[in-house]
């Protein structure tokens, strides 16, 4: 679900236990399709403590993530992605 707050989009998550690192690649796959303009998305996760914590921020890593803690059970990760116009660039250069 997408909702709007202020300027920003919210993109809900259906999850209760945390983040699966299994199904997450297609979960930000799918927050990406449903705000397609956009070039920057934030994770925000709280009120659990990973016990695999180093994978998870190295996952994150691997997909383009920026995680960052606040504290023990905070973590915010910025997702960033290339506009149309930068796409385009890079195909076309040698």
């Amino acid at each position: 679900q997408v909702f709007r707050c202020g300027n920003h989009r919210l993109v809900a998550v259906d999850t209760l236990a945390g983040f699966d690192r299994n199904t997450f690649p297609d979960m930000l796959r799918r927050a990406w399709e449903s705000v397609p303009a956009e070039t920057t998305l934030h994770m925000f996760q709280s009120g659990w403590i990973d016990d695999k914590e180093d994978n998870w921020l190295a996952d994150l890593r691997r997909l383009g993530g920026t995680p960052k803690n606040f504290g023990p059970n905070i973590l915010v990760c910025v997702f960033q992605r290339a506009t149309p116009e930068e796409t385009q660039q890079s195909k076309s250069k040698p």
